[in-house]
């Protein structure tokens, strides 16, 4: 079968990477996963107050796991399916979402387990760099590992198992060679991520401390949209590594089981 996509936008990496959070559903969806930022930022925000008065009591860190706990079982599934929507609706060269995820709570449980395996896995090998990186640099520098690495992890290892269509060991030969081939597109990924990440936190250390529960309910509708900015820049990277190695001929193209997998299930 021949499949071909679109050309992707002259400004693949900030054409169209925002304006989507308003089109069709976006908006309601970008609430659903507002909220579920809402609780998770409220929890933490409150530990950390409790940490920072005096430290934290056994039992009342139990309390506040629990009500995480409930949080990511309510939102974490819709959260995740919208997440992995948007990678698999922009790969697939569409400008506009307009069909988000309507799946049942299986696949929404499968989802999420896809990306939080993801994360976890990003952020215990960069917490490993860290211990060794300890050894020469002593323990303050484990946190700042953790942070970047996990960073600098995640996107490399999401995309990955998409393409390998593997969740537990996701590491993609096809996609270390892209970020050879298409270097600039993945420096570009990754800065975009970084001034908006840095703008966020840095905004919430200024103002958590004169006004913690006026910043979570501010800074929440942003870590929800940030997090939807950087699917759809996922989705953008695959879609122009797609187009790019595509040359014609019969044979797979670098992503294209990312690409296809969407509108085979469509289908």
């Amino acid at each position: 079968m021949e499949y071909l996509l679109p050309d992707a936008p002259k400004w693949t990496f900030f054409s169209g990477v925002v304006s989507f959070l308003w089109v069709g559903a976006g908006p309601l969806f970008w609430v659903i996963l507002t909220v579920g930022a809402l609780g998770v930022s409220f929890i933490f925000g409150e530990m950390a107050r409790a940490y920072m008065a005096g430290g934290l009591q056994l039992m009342v860190v139990v309390i506040w796991l629990i009500f995480f706990g409930i949080v990511i079982v309510l939102t974490g599934p819709f959260a995740a399916s919208c997440f992995l929507a948007v990678i698999h609706e922009t790969a697939n060269g569409v400008m506009d979402i307009v069909d988000w995820p309507e799946e049942t709570i299986g696949e929404r449980l499968v989802s999420m387990w896809h990306v939080a395996y993801q994360v976890l896995l990003s952020a215990s090998i960069a917490f490993a760099a860290g211990q060794v990186a300890a050894i020469w640099m002593g323990p303050q520098v484990i946190g700042k590992f953790t942070v970047v690495g996990a960073f600098l992890l995640f996107p490399f290892l999401m995309i990955s198992s998409l393409e390998s269509q593997r969740t537990i060991w996701p590491f993609s030969a096809v996609v270390i060679g892209s970020l050879f081939r298409l270097w600039w597109g993945w420096l570009l990924m990754y800065a975009e991520l970084a001034v908006l990440l840095a703008g966020w936190g840095a905004a919430v250390v200024f103002t958590y401390k004169s006004s913690p529960y006026l910043t979570v309910l501010w800074s929440s509708p942003i870590l929800a949209a940030i997090a939807l900015i950087a699917a759809r820049l996922f989705g953008r990277l695959i879609w122009l590594a797609t187009v790019q190695d595509y040359d014609g001929s019969e044979r797979p193209t670098v992503y294209e089981r990312v690409v296809r997998t969407r509108e085979e299930e469509s289908s």
